[in-house]
């Protein structure tokens, strides 16, 4: 390939996939972050830093008036919210507010939950303006045809059914079903079909396939049901709001059931993915949709951060608010020493886990020009985080008082 020729594609890859997932973790952080230093504010915590991003630092801002250093570092793939009632509090008298350990239990979990929640909330929002922006089509939930053979004909399925709820949910659209199947791996779904003027009950029971999703292998149930052709749809500012609820709801459930998926081996650890996926998926859902889809994509991508931030987890929000919990429930703190160590050993895992998705997501790509993009990103990403300043930020960030 002609070293001009090499260079567009670099250029092109970097443009297409790298640049907006920077800008998309980057949102993500700091939005998360915020919700942590909003509480910690409101509760009267004094608040020593706000970092956001990870490697060598590109700027810091004088303290404000409250004693707070904002700070950017290199990649905007993580930050912190560092909290009085950690090391080193003796050096920092200019910071207001009182320390974390003086907090209650109920300001603490309050504090560690306040990341998560506005992660929750930006969905919400970005759901809310994807349904107000894009040109949305949906299939109505009559039964266009039924495979033979398939689970949808073992379960007496017809032509022509209407279906009215699924799983004890009003169904508006065919899509609420055929999402509902598609994240139930190896579970029953019970629907509710109108035949002939009457409501009559049909237990589904989807069988499990692998699909290629934004050139991505993934794990689905499959039913059989043909949908009709997909109709635009237009929302009143009523039906607006419930359609994004409804869609919240069902992202949620979908997202609590994925990882809950892979917590009891019914999916496997692969079908995680890890930035070098998520820069992927974001490049694709750009070339396919635009930014109207990378709205969505990035509502979904929020709504996953807060799930995974409440699993309990000693070096996630969700493990901070079961320590905290448990040390009000016995009446006792854990030592520092034994919470640092729980930290450090899962933050391991994590690592551990996230190399391993890393590679599995870099094989799937391939050495495409988005893969080789990403390959290059990863690379300086991964030679970051080993520089001193970072390992330091990270045993700092593993101890008592920051979220």
């Amino acid at each position: 390939m002609p070293k001009e020729q090499t260079m567009e594609t670099f250029l092109t890859t970097i443009g297409l996939y790298v640049l907006p997932a920077l800008a998309l973790f980057a949102l993500l952080v700091f939005i998360h972050e915020l919700g942590h230093y909003l509480a910690a504010r409101y509760h009267g915590v004094g608040v020593k830093t706000f970092a956001i991003g990870m490697g060598p630092r590109l700027g810091t801002l004088k303290r404000d008036q409250n004693g707070t250093q904002w700070k950017l570092a290199a990649l905007p793939l993580g930050g912190y919210v560092e909290l009085l009632g950690g090391p080193g509090d003796k050096d920092c008298a200019d910071v207001e507010g009182k320390p974390l350990s003086a907090a209650g239990t109920g300001a603490r979990i309050s504090i560690l939950a306040a990341g998560p929640i506005a992660n929750i909330l930006l969905a919400g929002l970005l759901f809310m303006l994807f349904i107000a922006t894009a040109d949305i089509a949906r299939s109505p939930s009559e039964i266009a045809a039924v495979e033979p053979g398939s689970p949808a004909a073992e379960a007496g399925l017809h032509q022509g059914d209407r279906i009215l709820a699924v799983n004890g949910r009003d169904v508006r659209w065919m899509d609420q079903v055929l999402n509902e199947a598609f994240a139930g791996l190896d579970r029953e779904i019970a629907l509710i079909v109108e035949r002939d003027g009457r409501p009559i009950d049909v237990t589904l029971h989807p069988d499990r396939l692998t699909a290629n999703v934004l050139g991505r292998d993934t794990e689905a149930g499959y039913t059989g049901i043909q949908a009709a052709p997909r109709v635009p749809v237009r929302f009143t500012p009523a039906q607006m709001l419930a359609e994004t609820a409804d869609m919240f709801v069902s992202q949620t459930r979908m997202t609590v059931q994925a990882v809950k998926d892979v917590v009891t081996g019914h999916r496997g650890v692969e079908s995680l993915m890890s930035i070098v996926g998520i820069t992927h998926v974001t490049g694709e859902m750009i070339q396919l949709g635009g930014l109207t889809a990378l709205v969505y994509f990035a509502g979904t991508i929020s709504l996953a951060l807060a799930v995974m931030n409440l699993l309990p987890l000693p070096v996630l929000d969700g493990g901070q608010i079961v320590i905290a919990a448990g040390e009000k429930l016995v009446g006792r703190r854990v030592p520092e020493k034994a919470h640092t160590w729980m930290a450090r050993i899962c933050m391991g895992l994590l690592i551990a886990l996230t190399v391993y998705l890393a590679h599995k997501d870099l094989t799937v790509i391939g050495l495409t020009a988005a893969g080789a993009g990403v390959a290059i990103a990863l690379t300086i990403g991964s030679v970051v985080l080993m520089t001193p300043s970072w390992r330091a930020g990270l045993l700092t960030h593993l101890r008592p008082g920051q979220t």
